[in-house]
């Protein structure tokens, strides 16, 4: 049997197809190797791979500024591959100081200088390095095929050169995740300020009294980074309540009538301060201790009340995502005056989980419940009896800009004890 060969033109549309072909796979692996440019991601021993930026090795440990805005450090004998570009000044343990790029490799460090050509010795004698800083204060781009980089003073005494401040445009800016993780878990840094005003829906049932109630409130959030291991907050809202409520009839003879009331009020500003106190590492997360302090304004008696909160909020990080953790008690203390009821102690905490899909865009779910204690007047008359509510929030981040960010939340109750279920809509301005 003999098979009829393709004529000229099929041959040639199939050549052009398979050149097609092969260059958008080349098109697609530039694509996506370019964001892996040099110094944007690092593998570790482990397995795990980072993105972030290195900023720098002090004592034999690398400081490494994640996706998440978090600083880990961790030996330089943990890592197994990073490349960094531009100009560095190293400075290896034998004393010996270098200045050109440098990268990581299978436990060895390659250092490249216009000097000294390539250096390779094992990654343990690196004992510190940092982005050249050149007279302007700008770290000096590399240099031209066949210039020179201006050598270091290796002789005694000669130190090497560190940045005296890092230039805020040269700063990576901050991601979706961040963002989304701002409320205690990633703090901000020093000098950084971050604003979120929101507007929110709440609709409640109330099961054991026929009550609906609709709140609608908008809330001011201010945080600024003092320390690159503590921040300020200050946090304002304003709500309007519309309640309305079935009441029965006490005789066989009366008909079922609604009551209903609008309310329009301040909630009294809080400022609360959050503290690193241990920085993740590779195993254990980090801990971020949180204060507050609620300033009692209103006249209102049952808000008239200062209340302290103290909480431990623990965060973990695996690109792309993250698991958080968080516990907070709450104490009521009289305030201008003496409260007609008892004081409590209030309990909180939460769980939940959050990812980048890249840096423009993040997810977030969590579980969240209180215990509240029952509310008791002084004559020991029962208000209210105590619940335990739990409910979950998912929520989405997206950035706008290289400084804003909008963010869409969603609360729904898990028990018959939270009945309250919410949306929110928040902008954000972080500079």
């Amino acid at each position: 049997m003999r098979f009829p060969l393709p004529n000229q033109r099929i041959l040639q549309l199939l050549y052009i197809a398979q050149l097609l072909a092969l260059g958008c796979l080349l098109c697609c692996g530039r694509a996506a190797g370019a964001d892996e440019r040099p110094g944007n991601s690092i593998d570790l021993r482990e397995g795990d791979h980072l993105r972030g930026s290195c900023e720098g090795v002090q004592g034999g440990k690398v400081a490494w500024r994640s996706a998440y805005g978090d600083v880990l450090r961790f030996p330089v004998a943990e890592v197994r591959a990073l490349a960094v570009d531009n100009l560095w000044d190293l400075e290896l343990s034998d004393g010996q100081t270098l200045r050109g790029s440098w990268r990581v490799a299978d436990g060895y460090l390659s250092v490249h200088s216009k000097i000294f050509g390539e250096l390779r010795c094992p990654v343990e004698l690196l004992v510190s390095a940092l982005p050249y800083v050149s007279g302007k204060g700008l770290a000096d781009p590399p240099a031209p095929a066949g210039v020179d980089s201006p050598p270091l003073n290796t002789g005694a005494g000669a130190a090497v050169s560190a940045p005296t401040s890092t230039p805020t445009d040269n700063q990576a800016p901050p991601s979706s995740l961040q963002s989304l993780l701002r409320a205690s878990s990633v703090l901000l840094r020093p000098g950084e300020w971050n604003v979120a005003s929101s507007l929110l829906y709440q609709y409640s049932h109330t099961l054991y009294s026929p009550t609906d109630t609709h709140e609608l409130s908008t809330d001011l959030q201010i945080q600024r980074g003092i320390t690159p291991r503590f921040e300020l907050a200050l946090a304002w809202a304003a709500r309007w309540t519309h309640t309305s409520t079935l009441v029965f009839p006490t005789t066989s003879s009366g008909s079922v009538t609604q009551a209903s009331s609008d309310i329009v009020r301040s909630d009294n500003p809080e400022i609360s301060g959050s503290t690193m106190l241990v920085s993740e590492g590779i195993i254990h997360p980090e801990v971020v201790l949180v204060s507050g302090l609620t300033i009692p304004v209103n006249s209102v008696a049952n808000d008239a009340l200062f209340q302290t909160r103290l909480g431990l909020e623990f965060l973990k990080t695996s690109d792309p995502g993250a698991v958080f953790a968080g516990i907070e008690w709450m104490r009521e203390l009289n305030g201008w005056g003496e409260s007609p009821y008892k004081l409590r102690n209030l309990v909180s905490y939460h769980l939940g989980t959050a990812i980048g899909l890249n840096d423009e865009l993040a997810l977030g779910l969590q579980a969240e419940g209180e215990y509240l204690p029952s509310l008791v007047d002084r004559r020991g008359d029962l208000i209210s009896a105590s619940a335990e509510p739990v409910s979950g929030r998912f929520w989405m981040n997206y950035r706008l800009t290289r400084h804003s960010f909008v963010e869409l939340s969603f609360l729904a109750p898990f028990n018959v004890d939270a009945n309250a279920t919410s949306f929110k809509f928040t902008y954000i301005l972080r500079y």
